[in-house]
C-alpha cells in the first residue's frame, strides 16, 4: 500500500506547487477537468501496480491469491464485503468519526464532439505514449513530468475544443 500512498501525496505535492506558483487556476473548469483527467489516470497506474503486487506475494495462512485464483473459477463475494461507494464512506464515517467528500470538483467536459475528445487524446499521446513514466517520476519526488504532462493536456484540450 506504500506506492499507493506515496503516489498520491506525490500527485498532491505537484499540483499543489502549481497552484503555489500561481500557474494553474483551479477555477477555470478546463483546468479541473484537465487536473482531473490525468491525476485519475496517474493514480489508476499506482493502483493497478499495488493490485497486482498484491495478488502475487503470500498472505500468511492463505497463499497467493494470483495461484489460488488460477485453481478456480470467480468466487462470488458478498455485497457485505465489497459494499458500494456510498456504503463505504458512511461506514468510513461511523467508524472513523470523520466523513468524506461527496461531491468531486472534477469540472465540465469542455469537448462538444467525441471527435474532438479523441483529437485531444491524440495529440497528448504523441507527446506522452507511455503515462507510467510520469507517474514514476512523480513517485520519486520529480515533478516536471507531471508538470510538462498537464500542459500538454491543457494546451491539447483547448486546441480541441
Amino acid at each position: 500500500m506504500r506506492i499507493l500512498g506515496w503516489s498520491g501525496f506525490g500527485l498532491k505535492q505537484a499540483l499543489v506547487h502549481l497552484i503555489d506558483q500561481e500557474a494553474i487556476d483551479m477555477q477555470d473548469n478546463t483546468v479541473k477537468f484537465c487536473v482531473s483527467n490525468l491525476t485519475c489516470q496517474l493514480s489508476q497506474i499506482g493502483l493497478d501496480r499495488v493490485v497486482q503486487s498484491w495478488n502475487a506475494h503470500r498472505i500468511p495462512g492463505r497463499g497467493i491469491p494470483n495461484e489460488r485464483a488460477a485453481a478456480g473459477g470467480p468466487a462470488p463475494i458478498s455485497e457485505d464485503l465489497l459494499p458500494s461507494a456510498a456504503v463505504a464512506a458512511d461506514r468510513f464515517g461511523q467508524e472513523f468519526g470523520s466523513s468524506l467528500s461527496r461531491e468531486a470538483a472534477f469540472g465540465v467536459d469542455p469537448f462538444h464532439t467525441e471527435e474532438d475528445r479523441s483529437r485531444a487524446q491524440r495529440d497528448f499521446a504523441v507527446a506522452h505514449p507511455d503515462p507510467s513514466v510520469i507517474f514514476d517520476n512523480v513517485v520519486n519526488n520529480d515533478h516536471s513530468a507531471f508538470h510538462e504532462a498537464l500542459f500538454c493536456l491543457l494546451n491539447a484540450t483547448e486546441r480541441n475544443v
